[in-house]
């Protein structure tokens, strides 16, 4: 069954919608992923300023401890951003090729539409 050329710039339409989303949510990601980034690179200076302060203190093995912490979350909030990115990926790699479907089924449904003429 052949779509109607209406049914095919209306799923066109719908999915240029679906990639500015996808788009917009891969810009946020990204704002996402700068933010910590900044945070846990202050951050562990901070905390490597601290640890040469008390280097001969008993607090020192406090901040090494607090240190190692920080390290674990930046490495599982980051892994976690790229897994959020290869979904995006795949989700706008799924919605080009729906649209290269679409352009091709448009295509078909034209020359159709123009051989039909072209027989009257």
């Amino acid at each position: 069954m052949t779509k109607s050329l209406e049914e095919i710039q209306q799923e066109e339409r719908q999915l240029e919608v679906d990639l500015e989303q996808v788009d917009d949510e891969t810009r946020h990601l990204k704002q996402i992923e700068e933010e910590y980034d900044d945070f846990f690179y202050h951050t562990s200076i901070t905390f490597t300023e601290m640890d040469e302060q008390f280097e001969k203190n008993d607090f020192n093995w406090y901040l090494s401890d607090r240190l190692d912490g920080l390290r674990h979350q930046r490495f599982h909030i980051f892994t976690g951003l790229d897994e959020e990115q290869q979904q995006l990926n795949k989700q706008k790699q799924t919605i080009t090729d729906t649209q290269s479907e679409l352009f091709y089924e448009r295509k078909t449904t034209l020359t159709k539409k123009e051989v039909s003429i072209n027989e009257r």
